[in-house]
């Protein structure tokens, strides 16, 4: 009797585990978990594992890429994307992810070729337009960057960070009054962004505009941009002539 307890319990102890096994979509739904908790390493780990039970499956390459990626090891990210294309070369988002990637390390004309595959693949999604948009930005290619970051805010207008490019864009031109049009709207959608108003305080600065500059310079203050008490000095407190 006692024998055949224990074979039973065997047995049910068997198809318990057998039962608790975990699939690769376990793998990769506890991964996209962890990653969204931003606990990049723990999403590695599952990807890995998802790897391990499916090593045909594109999304677990791509999804261990976006960890690797956040922890800043840009040439697992790489690898694991090229690995995901060689599964699925119409995959928009691996090549999406080759090109933040070749922005990480400074090569900007990789970054453009990456993402101008991922815009061809899929047109519609704004964050393509504006990262391509910044790789043009930092090689100083601006009416392509223009070009790029309005792309993106006609798929959507409130994309801020598209329209703060456009007014350094425009800086950098030294057309500071656009600039300050620009810096404007990106604080109507995001008033509580210490950078708008710094970067709008410069502008004015530039345009003699010291009254408008000290009230940015004070704001941006009050949202813990680290601005020198000397800046707020210079242009809050105007010295006057004996």
């Amino acid at each position: 009797m006692k024998n055949i307890l224990l074979v039973f319990l065997s047995l049910f102890l068997s198809n318990f585990c057998f039962s608790q096994e975990w699939t690769s979509d376990d793998y990769i739904n506890t991964g996209i978990d962890f990653y969204n908790k931003g606990d990049y390493a723990t999403a590695e780990f599952n990807y890995s594992e998802a790897i391990k039970l499916s090593k045909k499956d594109y999304t677990g390459y791509y999804n261990r890429a976006l960890a690797r990626y956040y922890l800043k090891d840009y040439k697992g990210a790489v690898a694991d994307c090229k690995k995901a294309l060689k599964l699925n070369k119409n995959y928009p988002n691996a090549y999406a992810t080759l090109g933040i990637c070749k922005i990480a390390t400074e090569d900007y004309k990789e970054a453009i070729k990456n993402y101008s595959i991922a815009i061809a693949l899929d047109p519609a999604q704004p964050s393509h337009h504006y990262n391509i948009g910044t790789a043009y930005y930092e090689l100083k290619r601006y009416d392509e960057a223009l070009n790029s970051f309005d792309k993106c805010l006609l798929l959507d207008i409130d994309y801020f960070e598209a329209i703060i490019y456009k007014g350094l864009i425009y800086h950098d031109k030294r057309n500071f009054e656009k600039a300050i049009t620009e810096f404007t709207k990106s604080i109507k959608i995001n008033p509580d962004y210490a950078l708008h108003y710094y970067n709008r305080c410069l502008a004015y600065i530039e345009l003699e505009k010291f009254t408008e500059a000290c009230e940015d310079i004070k704001k941006a203050k009050s949202l813990a941009y680290p601005i020198s008490d000397t800046m707020q000095e210079k242009y809050c407190n105007p010295q006057t002539e004996d």
